[in-house]
């Protein structure tokens, strides 16, 4: 496609919706809990991955979207969509795992939905599914495939849609109408092809099919991946800085001191402080598709110095590993990202002229297919201040924590051995005894770049020729002769991360390898050392201290949870506090019986958790339970110690909590309260007891509107026919008053009207659907319904036009001004926001009082909407509309209105100004001819009654009239302004209506001798033969009208027909 033939399309924001948790209640539950803790790590790793490509897509997307606003690229929109596309699936993949992660279920639902979920994450990239594979199966496949290629209809729809939206632009309507049919065959071929397979080995047949369809439209929009491995498309260079506005990769320097150390526990500076370290440079680039098989392929960088192309062996970088083999993808492919370390050859960098910079670009080469990315030039970057920090992981057996108090923020490792030893001191990580802990996870370097801290990555970090190690260090503590850290053992795993083990030791002290620990080594504090060394392991850059705090792990601990104990009974929001209790015959069967004791073994053993009178509350939040935020009411414990009954809870809520409990009514409400022994630490054997509103036992208020219309005065929505019914009458019209002998003088402040006076009886009130339940919620001087402004909506069904995000919509002007209106925070008025581009300070153009009375503010701009269109044109956004919503107001909470809610009304112009006939004047009489504006123009209010300039109706029910003064017109033309089509043909002197056609005409002040000049008033014109005999003509008169609400003058070209000059007819043949 042409570049300068571009369009624009609108980008896609992506929304992430919060899952929220739910809890179900069975009598295995502590099997349940167990099974889902143990799970709990796997599905945030997969999660993890998820979030990873997510981000990726939505990074590629924009990168796409920019590139295509500027070049034009069709290419680029093609990568947005199918981008978005994946993006979308991925999102909804994260929710459905947010929601596993969150819930409460049984072994049995849990992996059924597993089950969904590998089928749904093969159906995007198989690659990013770390819960196994579903393809192994031909119907789990087949399931996966179908997905996939839904995923990949949705690209192609949003491709033609975008190209669609995008013909509101001077794009080349040709060559999009061309792309557009092209989809849609595609879309036609891909769904010919779909369907059941018989064999796996069919279906990855009828895959690769589909995929070379896609693949002959436009790689970049081939979403494709079941089955399937696709040729590298593209290389886009991922920038890590810019020098003079050129993308640059960086050859990390690191300028710093090392030290030496022979125990782990003092360090020796060695090194100079301006020791530096250069290593390889890294560069990354992000692949298309992302599918793609790169295993195998050859790297080899293709250099630059400016224009002049260098020789073979002469370039100025060189990758590190000139081959793609397994153990180099695995270490640098990771979502669509190819990190490739290079080295620089500074020797022939430094021999560049100084206006000269290396850039070069990569080259992957696979059989006879080479791919270029864009080109990059080198930048060697220094930075120094290298520590070892916590990077602050929380996964399922950790529990991260700030390790330096006096950094706040940044969490770097402690590094003074003596601190660390006390008891109880430093403590960075806890972790169960039958746990283990990922210390890579867990660290990461920071270095200072540019007087700014920044983390190193694992890239820079190797591209430096250091990595980080981690070293036991023994210590004992107290008279205790046994090392705490023979306590834990070091393992590295099959990705070389290493894992730190919790272990017990023998009778002699020595550590039990590869066994897992039991509670005797609970509380025990184990130190291990993170140094950043180099190759040799000698030259230490960098160290801290990681203390481990070996615990009792949770789902360890002998946690019951009861059966959920309910309430009877229906709840009512009547505005007042609730109480609820459970009964002594749940205690006992629910608690005592479940743990198989008496209720004074109970009472003298456990205790309610946090306060007898406030009980802590919990929730469970990623398969644990976890403290409560904010508390729902108070949860307490009824003793009588006069009683030998047994003893029951209490849930006290307070009207404002239950207020704030109406959006759970459908699904109801738990909350957990926790017994635990008397005396001992949260973690200690307890028992969870689950508090339930069951779902629709909340009640809350709702109403209906009591009150008739009038409905002789409502009407269709943006329509002129009178209502029917109720359920059609959606408008209503304010005039301003009519002329009366007692007052015939109209004022700005009369354009109002009470909103009551359109219901019967003037009564519009509501009525509850359960008086007997919410009598505090009753109509009365309080409690009342009242008139609010609104937005336009085409949800609510007010207009077909929706206000945008910021509550905000456009009107015209008469003037061709467009304004921009908003809804008052209050609701009590409609204001002007915005003239053209100009801000406005939030003027009224409407108001709402208490009472119900709307009323018209009258200022120049109001006036200027209010004219916009004639009082018989009633299509939206043509005469000025405000909208109405009806809500109830005073009740303790909002009480919800059934039925429609809402009313638009439509304020009518008062005065249009017309030209019924075009006016005539005879050329050459005696002297001047006089004209007078009002005879050349019909001002008809919005009754069609006419104005008599002469003010001789004085307010009379006469003839249809009504007097000028009424509403304080006023009229006026300009001499100077009087076009005329004298200068035109006899054939080209018919009379024009459109005022952008008069306005081309001639004016009359350039006709020589035409002579019109001002008469004795700005209502007066006076017209004089100049000598010449002439042929018929028209002069155009501006004539403009003010009045009482239209301070912006309404304007029209009356015709003046100027007849041939007296005497000048055709004479008669002889």
């Amino acid at each position: 496609m042409n570049k300068k033939k571009v369009f624009s399309y609108l980008f896609i924001g992506l929304l992430a919706v919060g899952a929220t948790g739910t809890v179900t209640s069975c009598k295995d539950y502590d099997d349940d809990i167990n099974t889902n803790k143990t799970a709990i790590s796997d599905l945030q790793k997969q999660l993890t991955s998820l979030q990873s490509a997510l981000n990726a897509a939505k990074a590629d997307a924009t990168a796409a979207h920019a590139n295509f606003a500027t070049k034009g690229d069709i290419k680029s929109l093609q990568t947005e969509m199918a981008k978005l596309a994946t993006a979308d699936a991925l999102q909804k993949a994260i929710d459905q795992l947010k929601e596993l992660i969150n819930g409460k279920v049984d072994q049995a639902t849990y992996d059924a939905k597993v089950k969904e979920l590998k089928t749904a994450i093969d159906g995007i990239d198989s690659k990013l599914n770390t819960l196994g594979t579903s393809l192994d199966d031909l119907k789990d496949a087949q399931k996966a495939a179908d997905a996939n290629i839904k995923l990949q209809q949705k690209a192609l729809e949003d491709l033609k849609k975008a190209l669609t939206d995008g013909l509101a632009t001077k794009a080349d309507a040709s060559e999009v109408e061309k792309l557009k049919e092209q989809i849609t065959q595609l879309q036609s071929d891909i769904k010919a092809l779909s369907g059941e397979s018989g064999t796996l080995s069919e279906l990855k047949g009828n895959m690769k099919k589909l995929s070379d369809k896609v693949d002959a439209f436009s790689t970049q929009i081939n979403v494709l991946t079941v089955f399937l491995k696709h040729s590298l498309a593209s290389l886009t260079f991922i920038p890590d800085y810019f020098t003079e506005g050129i993308e640059a990769a960086l050859v990390p320097a690191y300028e710093g001191a090392y030290s030496e150390t022979s125990d782990n526990k003092e360090f020796t500076a060695k090194g100079a402080a301006t020791d530096l370290l250069s290593g390889d440079g890294v560069a990354r680039y992000n692949v298309s598709p992302t599918t793609v098989d790169l295993l195998g392929s050859k790297v080899d960088f293709y250099s630059l110095a400016s224009t002049v192309l260098t020789r073979a062996g002469e370039n100025y970088v060189a990758p590190v590993s000139t081959q793609l083999t397994a153990e180099v993808l695995k270490e640098n492919y990771k979502d669509g990202v190819l990190t490739v370390p290079f080295k620089a050859d500074w020797a022939k960098i430094n021999k560049l002229p100084a206006d000269k910079l290396p850039v070069a670009a990569l080259q992957v080469s696979r059989g006879d297919t080479t791919i270029t990315s864009d080109y990059a030039t080198v930048v060697a970057k220094k930075f120094n201040g290298m520590v070892v920090a916590d990077n602050g992981s929380v996964n399922a057996v950790v529990e991260g924590a700030a390790c330096a108090e006096n950094v706040e923020g940044l969490k770097h490792l402690y590094t003074v051995w003596n601190e660390m030893t006390p008891a109880n001191r430093k403590i960075t990580h806890h972790v169960a005894y039958n746990s283990h802990l990922n210390l890579d996870s867990l660290t990461e370097v920071h270095v200072t770049d540019n007087n700014a801290e920044r983390t190193l990555s694992a890239a820079e970090l190797k591209a430096l020729g250091l990595k980080i190690v981690y070293a036991p260090v023994n210590y004992t503590q107290g008279n205790n002769k046994t090392s705490e850290t023979a306590h834990i053992q070091l393992t590295v795993n099959k990705d070389g991360q290493t894992i730190a083990y919790p272990r017990n030791v023998t009778s002699e002290g020595k550590t039990i390898e590869n066994t897992v620990a039991n509670k005797s080594s609970v509380g025990r504090e184990p130190i291990v050392a993170v140094k950043v060394v180099d190759a040799t392991g000698k030259k230490v850059y960098a160290w801290g201290y990681i203390k481990i705090k070996i615990t009792t792990p949770k789902q360890a601990i002998s946690q019951i949870t009861t059966d959920p104990m309910t309430f009877t009974g229906d709840i009512y929001d009547n505005c007042n506090d609730a109480e609820l209790k459970t009964t002594w015959s749940q205690i006992e069967a629910l608690v005592y019986q479940k743990l198989d004791i008496s209720k004074e073994t109970f009472e003298a053993t456990y205790e309610l958790d946090g306060n007898i009178a406030d009980a802590k509350q919990f929730e469970i939040k990623n398969g644990a339970y976890t403290a409560l935020a904010t508390k729902i009411g108070t949860v307490s414990e009824k003793k009588d110690p006069n009683d030998p009954t047994t003893n029951i809870l209490s849930w006290k809520l307070t009207a404002e909590q239950l207020h704030a409990l109406k959006d759970k009514a459908a699904t109801g409400v738990t909350i957990y309260v926790h017994f635990k022994l008397k005396g001992a630490p949260d973690e200690s054997e307890g028992v969870y007891v689950p508090l339930t509103i069951k779902a629709n036992q909340l009640h809350y208020a709702t109403a209906s509107l009591a009150g008739s219309k009038v409905l002789a005065q409502w009407y269709n929505l943006n329509k002129k026919d009178n209502a029917k019914a109720d359920g059609d009458a959606d408008e209503v019209r304010i005039n301003v008053p009519v002329p009366t002998r007692a007052d015939n003088e109209l004022t700005t402040t009369e354009f109002t009207r009470d909103l009551h006076n359109y219901f019967l009886d003037n009564t519009l009130s509501y009525k509850l659907n359960d008086e007997e339940h919410f009598s505090a919620l009753k109509a009365s001087a309080t409690n009342k319904l009242v008139f609010k402004f609104i937005t336009p909506s085409t949800t609510t069904g007010n207009a077909t036009f929706n206000a945008a995000e910021d509550g905000t919509w456009t009107v015209q002007g008469y003037t061709g001004t467009t304004y921009t209106l908003k809804v008052a925070a209050n609701g009590n008025s409609i204001q002007i926001v915005k003239k053209g581009n100009d801000a406005v300070n939030n003027k009224d153009i409407v108001t709402l009082d208490q009472a119900g009375n709307i009323k018209f503010v009258e200022s120049a701009d109001a006036d200027d909407i209010l004219n916009y269109r004639g009082h018989k044109e009633l299509g939206e956004r043509e005469t000025f509309t405000a909208y109405v919503g009806l809500a109830i107001d005073g009740t303790c909470y909002t009480v919800p209105l059934n039925g429609k809610t809402w009313f638009n009304v439509r304020f009518v112009r008062p005065l249009d100004l017309t030209q019924p006939k075009p006016a005539e004047v005879k050329d050459a009489p005696n002297e001047w001819q006089n004209i007078d504006v009002a005879s050349l123009v019909t001002v008809n209010d919005w009754r069609d009654y006419v104005g008599d300039p002469k003010n001789g109706n004085k307010g009379a029910n006469e003839g249809k009239k009504f007097d000028f003064a009424y509403y304080g017109i006023q009229l006026a033309t300009d001499a100077t302004a009087i076009y005329t089509d004298a200068a035109n043909g006899v054939n080209n002197r018919n009379v024009l209506t459109s005022a952008a056609d008069i306005e081309k005409l001639y004016k009359t002040s350039q006709i020589p001798g035409l002579l019109i000049e001002k008469g004795a008033s700005d209502t007066e014109l006076k017209y004089k033969n100049s000598s010449a005999v002439t042929g018929t003509f028209h002069l155009y008169v501006p004539v403009k009208m003010t009045y009482v609400f239209g301070k912006t003058p309404q304007m029209l070209y009356s015709v003046v027909t100027v007849t041939k000059t007296e005497g000048q007819g055709t004479a008669k043949r002889r």
